[in-house]
């Protein structure tokens, strides 16, 4: 029954929720090929933890709502990125501001000078 029934298989190839998919197959063979052709991007070559697990008879429009935890992994992920992004443009700003400061005495020091000031 397990490895041949129609119906709803939740397919991982790793640990986190968006390592997992819940796919409508008829078998746990049929299950894994569709991962590997809809979701091999995310899966990547190293699949030796794909498989397939039987979890109930059902339809493919259950699939709408199936998939929830691993669309609500991949907003985490987008979220966490973007604060990311977001940190990194605040440090790269503090950088050219010092870049700036760098300049700005350099132009101080050569037009003093030139003024025959010394500082």
């Amino acid at each position: 029954m397990s490895r041949g029934l129609s119906g709803i298989w939740n397919v991982s190839w790793g640990y986190n929720d968006t390592d997992k998919a819940m796919m409508h197959a008829d078998t746990e063979e049929d299950a894994i090929n569709q991962a590997k052709i809809f979701f091999g991007p995310i899966i990547g070559q190293d699949n030796y933890r794909l498989g397939a697990t039987f979890v109930r008879e059902g339809s493919p429009l259950e699939l709408l709502t199936a998939n929830d935890s691993m669309l609500k992994g991949f907003d985490k992920l987008v979220a966490a990125q973007e604060k990311r992004i977001k940190e990194l443009k605040e440090k790269i700003e503090e950088f050219e501001m010092g870049k700036q400061f760098v300049e700005m005495y350099s132009l101080n020091c050569m037009t003093a000078a030139s003024d025959g000031v010394e500082l």
